[in-house]
């Protein structure tokens, strides 16, 4: 009998409204999606190009955030094979060692999804960003899986914590033709980790904190938006935190006058 499943998707193409947020939540999970709080400053295909979706069941939560470049199509097809092809399998109710075997289940994340937007014929160039997270919080880890500089943070009640690999090298995309195999593993960060008091897992692409754009710190805002969230009925949370996480970096934008598009995907342990 196969475990039911709750999934949702926000695509940038959907959502160009300048200053509009889009949010949708379900049980522990939530998504947040806006063009940005100002124009984009430099050159761009589409309006809003980037993608964020959830899906849960009973068992746990799946996170995607991908951060388009070049056009939206790249970053919509890697967060909708991570919810459709790999998601399922791991959301069943005892998914043997995963664990164990999530940094080999990462790297075949993130090679399928380059290789769907690779064989898009729709695509036209587009590249992506993708940040995974798995949370698993009967069995108590937390999975996580990042390529590009979009970001990863968890919250508790010692504060926020950035997640991640170095930012000082240029980053890598799912979609550049050139990326061969060896690369796209290099560049993909992998972590499994306990989760010990963690009131929050957080995704967000980079123009939540990017420099001279989104908020001065980022750490600071993912602490203050879990705070805030805290203070809601408790099925409105994982909402709250959400928004509020978009909140404050379109506030941030429009303040210095400069715009990026904001994707966030959050799940509220609690």
């Amino acid at each position: 009998m196969s475990t039911p499943l709750c999934s949702a998707r926000l695509r940038g193409p959907d959502h160009p409204t300048l200053g509009g947020i889009a949010v949708v939540a379900e049980g522990p999970a939530a998504i947040a999606l806006s063009r940005g709080g100002a124009p984009k400053r430099y050159a761009h295909r589409e309006p809003n190009e980037d993608s964020a979706g959830f899906a849960w069941s009973d068992w746990g939560v799946v996170l995607a955030v991908a951060d388009g470049h070049g056009g939206s199509r790249a970053a919509c097809l890697a967060v909708e094979r991570v919810l459709e092809h790999h998601a399922p399998r791991w959301l069943v109710r005892a998914p043997i060692a995963l664990d164990s075997r999530f940094a080999s289940e990462a790297s075949a994340v993130v090679r399928d999804a380059h290789e769907q937007i690779l064989a898009d014929v729709e695509t036209g160039g587009a590249r992506t960003t993708l940040a995974v997270a798995l949370a698993r919080p009967r069995e108590g880890w937390l999975g996580l899986i990042s390529i590009g500089d979009s970001l990863l943070f968890t919250s508790g009640d010692a504060g926020a914590r950035a997640l991640g690999g170095s930012r000082e090298a240029a980053p890598v995309f799912l979609g550049t033709s050139r990326l061969d195999a060896a690369e796209l593993f290099a560049a993909t960060w992998v972590d499994v980790r306990a989760l010990r008091g963690e009131r929050a897992v957080v995704l967000a692409s980079d123009g939540f904190s990017q420099p001279g754009i989104g908020v001065d710190d980022a750490e600071a805002a993912v602490r203050q938006a879990t705070s805030q969230a805290a203070r809601a009925e408790s099925e409105l949370r994982p909402l709250a935190l959400a928004r509020g996480l978009v909140s404050r970096a379109l506030e941030a934008q429009r303040s210095q006058r400069a715009g990026d598009n904001v994707a966030t995907a959050v799940v509220y342990l609690g």
